[in-house]
């Protein structure tokens, strides 16, 4: 009769072998902790903590800059920016200006307390096309704002003086400041260019998506992350150019990306409506948070790093509290060996004496030892002196291990 049919599932492991082990679990998903709110009637295209209790988001087609209250999750005012379309917003350090870009071609400050708008900043040669994105300087005396003219530009806040205009070969869709303050990172295409910003240089030309990026933003040190088209994130060091970690695992394009205040992990979301969690050194994905039902357009992390804010083409804005890292699994035990196989030919070598002299010293009498070899699998050690003696501690037998020791000055052993 023919063999009975296998059920489905791996194959089964012949008798005597060791089962192989198991595949890795997969990251957990998104955590309880999560609060939605709405009210825009557009995607949230741009997303940023306050002072306080605070949340300040951005809604694309709808013109409007709302605030949030993180207790209540009630909208406290609207700010209507009197551009068709908004497209990003930065708070200033403490929280009392806020720079708007959109489709108007303007960038606009505003006093956050009181909502009113401060000033247009135009300058000497304002911008001809859409502002993309804006960010601030680490003090907040400068503010720099990119489009789709090809250039970035630097403002001094205060006085709305245009200070500098950075020249691209493409409409700039990405800006970041470092926390110090000495570069500001810009991307108009595929690659990532890192500039002086008391120069003006550029000093930092580095390639390695393969589609436009679309997100910037720094981390701790000198440490930047990039979104792409390409649907990775990139870190960069751009003290030396050089790219650090390619993370992999969303299903699209990477639209946003942000660092946790300590520079331990990054967010990055996407055309694949996931927001993920990586570790920033080994480039570990730990944590994927699910719930939007369309693209993740942006992401801002608390000062304290406990919460994560991400804005969605849903029109809604989902703020979570950031899972813990948990510890990684210890390392899975070895098969167990057949009984036939002797236990002591699969043990790892072990590390060697700290002092061998030390080791022999008191077993061989006037002699000064120059050589010990221990053999941690048989608890003993076996000692060559230089006056040509040889020492045997505690060994059952040469015939039992199979020990051979050729003349004064040559040792050798082996296991038969």
């Amino acid at each position: 009769p023919p063999p009975p049919l296998q059920p489905p599932g791996p194959p089964a492991v012949p008798p005597g072998l060791p089962a192989p082990p198991l595949p890795p679990a997969p990251p957990p998903l998104s955590p309880a902790g999560v609060r939605v709110f709405r009210g825009h009637t557009d995607s949230v295209v741009s997303v940023v903590f306050g002072e306080g209790d605070e949340l300040a988001s951005a809604g694309n087609f709808d013109g409007t800059v709302r605030f949030w209250s993180l207790e209540s999750g009630e909208a406290l005012r609207t700010l209507h920016t009197g551009a068709m379309v908004v497209l990003d917003i930065a708070l200033s350090p403490g929280g009392a200006r806020m720079a708007s870009a959109g489709f108007d071609s303007a960038v606009k400050l505003w006093y956050v307390p009181t909502g009113t708008l401060e000033q247009r900043l135009l300058g000497s040669s304002p911008h001809t096309e859409t502002v993309t994105a804006v960010a601030f300087g680490r003090n907040g005396t400068i503010l720099a704002s990119a489009s789709y003219d090809r250039t970035v530009k630097m403002w001094h806040v205060e006085s709305g003086k245009l200070l500098k205009t950075l020249k691209h070969a493409g409409g700039v869709k990405a800006v970041a400041f470092s926390a110090d303050g000495r570069y500001l990172a810009s991307a108009d295409d595929a690659a990532v260019k890192v500039w002086d910003v008391r120069t003006g240089k550029r000093e930092r030309l580095m390639r390695g998506h393969t589609f436009d990026v679309t997100a910037l933003a720094f981390g701790a040190g000198s440490v930047l992350a990039s979104a792409s088209e390409d649907d990775t994130v990139r870190t960069w060091d751009v003290e030396s150019g050089k790219e650090l970690r390619v993370l992999k695992g969303h299903l699209g394009m990477v639209t946003a990306v942000a660092f946790s205040p300590d520079g331990s992990a990054i967010a990055s979301g996407g055309y694949d409506r996931t927001v993920r969690l990586w570790d920033t050194d080994t480039g570990s994905h730990f944590h994927t948070l699910l719930g939007h039902s369309d693209d993740v357009l942006s992401l801002a992390f608390s000062a304290d790093g406990a919460l994560l804010a991400s804005g969605s083409g849903d029109r809604t804005l989902r703020v979570w509290d950031v899972p813990t890292r948990a510890p990684p699994p210890p390392p899975p035990s070895p098969p167990p060996l057949p009984p036939w196989l002797p236990s002591h030919i699969f043990k790892p070598p072990p590390p060697p004496p700290e002092s061998p002299a030390a080791l022999c010293r008191d077993e061989v009498e006037d002699c000064q030892p120059a050589i010990c070899v221990v053999f941690h699998e048989f608890g003993v050690r076996h000692c060559k002196a230089t006056c040509g003696h040889c020492t045997e501690l505690g060994l059952p037998g040469e015939d039992e291990l199979g020990l051979e020791v050729y003349g004064d000055s040559d040792f050798e052993y082996g296991a038969s």
